[in-house]
């Protein structure tokens, strides 16, 4: 379940999610590492807020003096003041949305500090993407009472390692999305083992993402799994209110 904000029964902003799932109840499985979202909805409407998270989490303070265009546009009191809001935790909730990641990774690439509509940045670093590569970032994730956090300060650091070479935001792009199709294929993989599952349905509005949602597809279907997408309904906020009523209808009736 990849989105850009659903609230979670944590209290934390989710949308990067491994769900094992029956019609009427769920477990969380695996998720996007809990990230700090400054300014909660303003981080939304301005990507650069994600960014300054996602490189303070990989990077500590140092983060200032990476050489990056998204740094050296910023001021350095509005860069101080946004890390005292991370670091006191003032309207800044946890998220492990993958929408979230988009948004800091365009910002990191120099692609896009403010968007005009929601998705845009996440949309534009789509379409930056060059042509497929095999070239992937190092990703991890680690276990805590049997759910599996997936890191992205690795990729965070790889991203910003491309950047500083000054490498093409197509080929950071490409390996970025290569990097998640990879990463949650092997995922799956390792949840199958667990629990003997082999069907994979994908959904959320980041598989509006024609690269993200292909891949995934046929990376999944290489290792032998059953996958389910959208074709009647909407992958993104349009399906919400069907698969709230069909979990209502499981729950009641059980």
């Amino acid at each position: 379940a990849f989105d850009g904000t659903g609230y979670g029964t944590d209290g934390g902003i989710w949308g990067g999610e491994v769900l094992i799932t029956e019609a009427g109840h769920f477990k969380r499985a695996g998720h996007l590492v809990y990230t700090a979202m400054p300014g909660s909805a303003a981080a939304i409407k301005e990507p650069w807020r994600m960014a300054i998270s996602y490189l303070y989490a990989a990077f500590g303070d140092r983060f200032r003096h990476l050489d990056l265009p998204l740094i050296k546009r910023l001021d350095g009191q509005k860069i101080r003041v946004m890390i005292q809001i991370i670091k006191n935790r003032i309207n800044s909730p946890l998220t492990s949305s993958l929408g979230r990641l988009f948004d800091g990774v365009a910002a990191i690439t120099g692609l896009r500090n403010r968007v005009f509509y929601e998705g845009q940045a996440a949309m534009e670093l789509e379409m930056a993407a060059g042509d497929s590569t095999d070239t992937v970032y190092d990703y991890r994730w680690t276990v805590e009472a049997g759910v599996y956090n997936i890191q992205v300060q690795p990729i965070i650091r790889a991203v910003v390692q491309d950047v500083e070479k000054r490498l093409p935001v197509s080929e950071i792009s490409a390996r970025f999305h290569a990097t998640l199709i990879r990463l949650f294929a092997e995922l799956c993989d390792v949840l199958r083992k667990d629990t003997g599952l082999d069907r994979v349905a994908l959904s959320g509005g980041s598989f509006q993402n024609h690269i993200l949602l292909s891949g995934l597809i046929r990376e999944l279907e290489k290792r032998q799994f059953n996958v389910y997408t959208h074709t009647q309904v909407p992958a993104n906020d349009g399906g919400l209110s069907l698969g709230q009523a069909v979990a209502a209808a499981a729950m009641v009736g059980s």
